[in-house]
């Protein structure tokens, strides 16, 4: 069994692009509002020599409506089988780096 990277983060922070960006073409949905991932999707990945499955997750939040709350626990289900995590973020405008208030998991 191939190593599991884990891209988690809030929602629309580019977990997907990164995804695309490691498989080297386009093999998840980007789209320009929040919500279009919902499920996990593992990608088989080759980079720098090495091969491992990349798994891009629906945006983490704290809290959230049902649908919101089934994205999170679909996050974290992905966490507890990651060999490693990757949380992407991003400037909120303020010069604040986004992040989670409480941890949301650890491999």
């Amino acid at each position: 069994m191939k190593p599991q990277v884990v891209i988690v983060g809030r929602p629309n922070v580019g977990k997907s692009s990164l995804v695309n960006r490691l498989a080297g073409k386009r093999v998840t949905v980007v789209e320009e509002h929040r919500g279009v991932t919902r499920d996990r999707k593992a990608v088989e990945v080759e980079w720098g020599g090495l091969s491992f499955d990349v798994v891009d997750t629906g945006g983490w939040l704290e809290a959230g409506d049902s649908l919101e709350a089934k994205v999170s626990k679909q996050a974290e289900a992905a966490l507890a089988t990651a060999d490693l995590c990757c949380w992407c973020g991003r400037d909120d405008g303020n010069g604040r780096r986004g992040h989670a208030r409480r941890s949301v998991g650890a491999a």
